[in-house]
């Protein structure tokens, strides 16, 4: 998702599918979820956590469409705004080379879904990091 921060995407972006033959350890797993008012997706990157947030700050500076409301680089956190859609994402260490990224998605009256912004941004930040994903419903 060109939606955010993580996501922080809001365009839709080709690429980031799991490539043919590749196996588990090189895919990412995308699981999704949906609550009363937000949509959340967590992701298991095995990516360095201060790869993944640094990769999310680069996503920012190429969308100025996106007010950043919270920067917490200490936490890895980040949050960011366009009109009534808004977008967060927490940056976790899981070590030895994996972190999970969490994002939290309200699309507002957008016309859009919280699940398509917040998988949006997914697409934008694996596209980022060069990574495959997988999307797992839970």
């Amino acid at each position: 998702m060109r939606a955010l921060l993580l996501s922080l995407v809001v365009l839709p972006v080709a690429g980031c599918w799991p490539a043919p033959g590749a196996g588990v350890a090189h895919t990412t797993a995308v699981v999704y979820t949906r609550g009363a008012r937000q949509n959340t997706v967590s992701v298991r990157l095995k990516v360095l956590p201060q790869d993944v947030f640094a990769a999310l700050e680069r996503i920012l500076e190429t969308r100025p469409d996106l007010e950043i409301i919270q920067r917490d680089g200490g936490r890895r956190f980040l949050e960011v705004v366009k009109g009534d859609l808004r977008l967060a994402g927490q940056v976790t260490d899981l070590e030895r080379g994996e972190t999970l990224l969490f994002v939290w998605a309200d699309a507002g009256t957008t016309g859009r879904t919280g699940r398509g912004v917040a998988l949006d941004a997914v697409e934008q930040l694996c596209q980022e990091l060069g990574v495959s994903y997988e999307i797992v419903e839970p």
